[in-house]
């Protein structure tokens, strides 16, 4: 536990929570004074349009029709065409020309109570319940850097809650308007509750599974749960992701699944050359003036992917005791989440903010490593903690404009050197013998 100095009025747990308080008072002032008017609304139209469409039952109009000769996805306004009654509630309730409705269909039912609501209304509540999420990602990073620590009471984590919720970052992502604070929260529980006693393994597997639900990537570390012997936790995330399925298909039948599937899934691989696309595709896109990327670029992007991913999952086949370990389970879950964000066609700068509740991670490797590490751990932190949105600073040039993907990078690598990668050149001896001590200090 740590000592509280003789010039600190607050314990450890106090000032804990007086700094979760600061983040919640900050993003409170930053709805009332920035988003209450606000009429730009940026991603909110296609959440706030599926749950009316979800509210109206007309199930056959919640997607459009994608484009085929569109080179972006059907979730852009010039990649896809509205169908007619979806058209018609966007001009009856005011949305207008904006980002279509393209995710799972569960989504829809659950952003459905919007459509009680004005669009400007939704947009204010919508901005308040994704607050919470991030106040509740910014605890979790405590709560994760004090299962690093194993301590019960640290003013450290109070500085990585107030490092994470107040980073530019967290704030950008709150202002796009989109489930970035959702998305981050979920990976965040998943993570947290992967990195104690398993017990029920209710808590990782709600947050694989809504946030699957949401976007896909917070279900990325389904390996390192079954790598973990976390059967529990396995059987729970199916048995959740049935249940939503199922009681989804009982409300909106099985047509709408095969539409999603069959028609909206395909081109949603698409990537973007715009400099919000922090992945490898929008990258390379920028630098080779290339849009769609040509077929050597496709094929050399395919063939990294697929190589790091088994290079990842190789590293991953460790003894269970292995990851009684906190910093095993943080660096293999940064290494699952960091590999999506490098390689998937679209990763919004928004998106890096799923990997928010791991800088608790790695602050505590810098801590308690070398000066190598440390540089290491800044540059993960700082290429990504300030997203560049053009409409504020203009565009950067390359490769600078890439830096959260770069950011990805380095984390990855961080984590692949501390979970003993053989291409690393590390033996990690709590593999080779055995013995979970995971307190050797970084070289």
């Amino acid at each position: 536990m740590t000592s509280r100095p003789s010039w600190m009025p607050l314990s450890a747990r106090s000032f804990n929570y007086l700094c979760i308080a600061f983040v919640a008072l900050l993003f409170a002032a930053f709805i009332l004074l920035h988003i209450w008017k606000d009429k730009e609304r940026h991603d909110f139209g296609q959440f706030y349009m599926g749950g009316t469409m979800a509210h109206t039952g007309d199930w056959d109009s919640l997607y459009p029709v994608p484009l085929p000769k569109a080179n972006v996805n059907p979730g852009w306004s010039y990649g896809s065409t509205e169908k007619p009654h979806y058209h018609e509630l966007t001009v009856e309730r005011g949305v207008g020309r904006t980002f279509r409705f393209i995710q799972l269909p569960p989504n829809a039912i659950l952003y459905s109570w919007m459509a009680h609501l004005s669009y400007q209304n939704a947009y204010r509540v919508w901005h308040i319940v994704m607050a919470i999420f991030v106040v509740l990602t910014a605890a979790e990073a405590g709560a994760i850097y004090l299962k690093m620590s194993g301590e019960r009471e640290s003013y450290i984590a109070g500085l990585v809650t107030l490092l994470v919720g107040c980073s530019p970052l967290m704030i950008y992502t709150q202002s796009v308007s989109n489930t970035g604070p959702l998305l981050s929260a979920c990976f965040g529980a998943a993570v947290l509750g992967l990195l104690g006693p398993e017990k029920l393994g209710l808590s990782p597997a709600i947050g694989m599974v809504v946030g699957g639900f949401t976007k896909y990537a917070p279900a990325v570390i389904l390996p390192l749960v079954i790598s973990m012997r976390r059967w529990r936790t396995l059987a729970w995330s199916v048995g959740l992701a049935v249940v939503i399925a199922l009681a989804t298909i009982c409300v909106t039948g099985t047509g709408v699944w095969v539409e999603f599937w069959k028609v909206i899934w395909p081109p949603l691989q698409k990537s973007s050359n715009e400099e919000a696309c922090q992945s490898l595709w929008g990258f390379l896109s920028r630098v080779l003036h290339q849009f769609p990327l040509h077929h050597p670029a496709v094929l050399g992007i395919k063939i990294g992917q697929y190589f790091v991913l088994v290079v990842i999952l190789l590293t991953l086949v460790k003894r269970k005791e292995f990851w009684n370990v906190p910093e095993h389970v943080a660096a293999a879950a940064a290494a699952l989440m960091a590999w999506l964000l490098i390689f998937a066609p679209i990763a919004w700068q928004f998106y890096h903010c799923m990997l928010t509740p791991l800088w608790a991670w790695l602050v505590w490797e810098a801590i308690r490593g070398k000066t190598g590490m440390r540089i290491a751990v800044a540059a993960g932190i700082l290429l990504t903690i300030a997203p560049s949105p053009g409409s504020l600073w203009g565009k950067f040039p390359e490769p600078i404009a890439s830096r959260q993907l770069f950011s990805a990078v380095v984390i990855l690598g961080i984590a692949l050197w501390r979970l003993g990668c053989p291409c690393c050149g590390i033996r990690n001896d709590s593999v080779i013998g055995g013995v979970a001590d995971g307190v050797g200090q970084m070289g």
